[in-house]
């Protein structure tokens, strides 16, 4: 192709999809605890990406010209326009942030600083809180001269000027805001028929002459301030040291990361933010961002205690899925037919169920799965555990290197092998992202599953993922087949009916888009509609245009990062993108094939990125049930459709809202669910009538 820009740099199109969230929280047709939770997110999100994204860019640049040559961009010239854009975004987030607040008061619900609140309000305070809390907070004296101090990486702070009425000379302290122990937003008695909330950070301010009582200072002033630090680790293939070991060094130096963005309260004084750069370490090239009052605006996650129910998108009920409302056991159900479950939709209950079932059926000789994370409060741990005491071999695939998940992975690690449990800590080089169990048995066929999306029931509410449940003897073999590359990892494993990375899934999409190429030359319908998280390969992107120029028609449906450009003139109109942000997180990986009009649809844990095409362990699988295709072919459509909350990914990746102007109005994540329900009650009636 000669396009002159043919690539959007990845790290650049993550923040459009970030500014997708802030539309939500600025949206004012989402309910307003609903606001909150989508500034939440984006508030969490950036601070994921300065600590992973910006921190890989920085290392970039630290290694120079070499690094540049092998990535192909500036990484100094990405970081500068990362902090122009992130400056802007911010803009917005507080103006957001404000009327966000400002529009609580309204249903009796007010956000009060230190200064606001009233006498009875702060005799409260007195009374019920300061002793524990002031006994927790150490200040840390900053001095002007002296070595650097050390702050915790997404922690807040507050940096406190004090004075005597007898000195002039100013002392500076940081305490660290004990969000984990106490509560960040505290509730205080209400006033009648109001609320009133209150900042644990102004908390603090109003009990600083007790922190600092032995000292007399007579003046206080704080500001909040937070450092962001480079979470980047990898671990190497030597295998003298255990994973779990190198881990856990690994960790320990995160915490100690080199800083990659300083926030601060805009109106700190200057002079102040030099002082406190200075002592943390922060470059001249590293990120110094004003903000607001308030940082770690994750805490709004759901900061109310019984809140309002009209403030909030009503309590979805999950649909019940065809055929199994009165199925007494999942695993003889799906000796005959397929199970195709659709999260948040249908209840992600029935994986447990089948797990369950699996614990305690005679039949079931072992069971086999990869976890990459788990919910805090795992159901299918238990039910593996469970199992393990039944005297199940039960192995689990236990992915150590899931980042931010680490220590929960580890912790997990620990109880299973207690249990039991074999438990297979990864595969040196590679990360294993698949989402494959495998259930064995001595009488009837062995079950397989296969999903886009974690085995955990916590993200499974409010993630959208697909996941088969099938006892098809070809997938269920290759499924035992990846399972002894687990244990054996010197055998790559040979697959025909699913495609693995690192091994076959680039060669073949690759080779299904030539498929259609061939078709659309011989003047054929050809097709593609591919559903996922991120599309920044550059060889699979110059395949897609490829196949646009020729004649193909490609929808892509892209949450995240999206390197293509999809107006270049020599694709002819013949690619259309869009990305969806709505309540739920739009997370399955879904890859149609229109194929001579056999329609081919695969579910897959892999996005077209890099990372999942050459650098981890992912698992695309074919459906084989035409009734199940069909689902997921108007699942698609349905998202294709959608003129609500679908945004066009344009050149300039503008974040336009597709065909909002059009009627009837169509909510993907409202759809979806009335088709679901809409079969159930075909064929009930097709069943009352036969």
């Amino acid at each position: 192709m000669n396009f002159a820009e043919p690539f959007r740099n990845k790290d650049i199109s993550w923040l459009a999809f970030n500014e997708r969230v802030l539309q939500e929280a600025e949206s004012p047709d989402v309910p307003l605890l609903d606001r909150f939770k989508f500034i939440s997110i984006f508030s969490s999100n950036l601070d994921e990406y300065f600590r992973v994204r910006v921190a890989a860019l920085q290392d970039f640049k630290k290694a120079g010209k070499k690094a540049e040559k092998l990535i192909k961009y500036s990484p100094a010239e990405i970081i500068r326009e990362i902090q122009h854009k992130v400056k802007k975004l911010n803009t917005r987030f507080h103006n957001v942030l404000n009327a966000l607040i400002r529009e609580l008061n309204t249903h009796n619900i007010f956000l009060r600083s230190e200064n606001e609140i009233s006498d009875s309000a702060k005799k409260y305070l007195h009374s019920h809180i300061k002793t524990k809390l002031v006994s927790r907070l150490v200040p840390v004296f900053v001095k002007t001269t002296g070595s650097k101090i050390n702050i915790r990486d997404a922690e807040i702070y507050l940096f406190v000027r004090m004075t005597k009425k007898t000195v002039s000379r100013e002392q500076y302290a940081l305490i660290e805001i004990p969000a984990r122990e106490f509560s960040r937003l505290y509730e205080l008695p209400s006033e009648g028929q109001n609320r009133i909330i209150m900042f644990l950070d102004d908390i603090i301010r109003i009990f600083l002459p007790e922190v600092f009582r032995q000292f007399e200072f007579t003046d206080f002033d704080a500001w909040t301030v937070k450092i962001t630090r480079n979470a980047q680790f990898g671990t190497d293939t030597d295998l003298s040291e255990s994973i779990i070991r190198k881990i856990d060094k690994n960790l320990k130096k995160r915490k100690k990361g080199t800083p990659v963005r300083f926030v601060h309260d805009e109106k700190m004084p200057l002079r102040y933010v030099q002082l406190l750069s200075r002592k943390i370490g922060i470059g001249k090239d590293d990120t110094i961002m004003p903000g607001g009052r308030y940082h770690n605006i994750r805490d709004f996650m759901n900061f109310l205690s019984n809140p309002p129910v009209n403030l909030s998108y009503p309590v979805f009920e999950p649909v019940i899925p065809q055929g199994l409302g009165t199925v007494d056991s999942l695993l003889d159900y799906v000796q005959k037919k397929d199970i195709l479950l659709h999260f948040p939709y249908h209840s992600f209950n029935y994986v447990i169920r089948i797990l369950k079932e699996a614990a305690i059926d005679p039949s079931v000789r072992a069971i086999k799965i990869t976890i990459y994370r788990a919910a805090k409060h795992s159901a299918v741990m238990g039910a593996l555990i469970g199992a393990a005491r039944n005297g199940k071999k039960v192995t689990v695939v236990l992915e150590l290197q899931a980042r931010f998940d680490e220590e929960a992975n580890i912790k997990w690690s620990a109880i299973l092998a207690e249990e039991g449990v074999m438990v297979i800590p990864g595969v040196p080089g590679l990360k294993i992202h698949s989402k494959t169990a495998l259930i064995l048995r001595s009488k009837g066929k062995n079950v397989a599953l296969f999903g886009t999306g974690n085995y955990n029931e916590d993200t499974a509410k409010i993630y959208t993922d697909h996941l088969l449940i099938t006892a098809n003897q070809h997938l269920t073999a290759e499924a035992q087949r990846l399972f002894e590359f687990f244990k054996t990892p010197y055998n790559n494993p040979v697959l025909k009916k699913c495609i693995s990375s690192p091994w076959s899934t680039r060669h073949f999409i690759s080779d299904m888009i030539s498929n259609e190429v061939k078709q659309a030359k011989k003047g054929n319908r050809a097709e593609i509609i591919l559903k996922m998280n991120g599309l920044t390969d550059h060889d699979i992107i110059c395949d897609l245009y490829k196949a646009a120029s020729l004649g193909v028609k490609i929808s892509l449906i892209v949450r995240g990062m999206f390197s293509a450009y999809t107006e270049n003139p020599e694709c002819k109109g013949n690619i259309h993108a869009v990305s969806i942000v709505d309540k739920f997180l739009e997370h399955s990986r879904l890859f149609y094939f229109y194929h001579k009009g056999e329609e081919l649809i695969y579910l897959s844990s892999a996005d077209m990125m890099g990372r999942n095409l050459d650098n981890r362990i992912e698992i695309t699988c074919p459906v084989f049930d035409k009734e199940h295709r069909a689902d997921l072919k108007k699942y698609l459509d349905i998202c294709l459709s959608d003129n609500t909350k679908a945004r066009i990914l344009d050149n300039e990746l503008s974040n336009v809202f597709h065909n909002q102007n059009i009627s009837p109005k169509v909510r993907a994540q409202e759809a979806i669910p009335r088709f679901l329900e809409l079969k159930n009650t075909q064929s009930a009636n097709k069943n009352c009538s036969g």
